[in-house]
């Protein structure tokens, strides 16, 4: 579901979005925070990777940083297998 619709029923439905961004640029970021009205702190804060897992508050809006994982499958576990492979992810709501 494409951005715009899935805000649009989120606030005619009095729910909220979710959106999982694959490496967007900072235009895309940009544009998706004049299209929902984010704070300009919180999409700099999602332009620039690397940030420690945190969460911060901007006027009406909540800014999460989270390390997301997935499990990594091996055909045998040693003692040093990686079985989780942590991804740096943002949410803002």
């Amino acid at each position: 579901m494409p951005a715009h619709e899935a805000l649009r029923v989120a606030q005619e439905q009095g729910g909220f979005v979710w959106l999982g961004l694959f490496e967007p640029t900072e235009e895309e970021l940009t544009a998706i925070g004049d299209r929902y009205g984010l704070h300009p702190l919180a999409v700099e804060d999602a332009v620039y990777a690397h940030q420690r897992p945190k969460l911060e508050h901007y006027d009406d809006a909540l800014f999460m940083v989270l390390k997301t994982g997935r499990y990594v499958e091996h055909e045998q576990l040693t003692a040093t297998s990686e079985v989780v492979e942590l991804y740096r992810s943002c949410r803002i709501s």
